[in-house]
């Protein structure tokens, strides 16, 4: 449970990385 728990808050983090960073990106160009 504990497990689950983590593994759900690092693939959000980890989803929220990849937007921020594809707004840079964006916002850039």
């Amino acid at each position: 449970m504990e497990f689950q728990t983590t593994n759900i808050i690092t693939k959000s983090v980890g989803t929220n990385k990849i937007r921020y960073s594809r707004c840079m990106f964006s916002s850039e160009f």
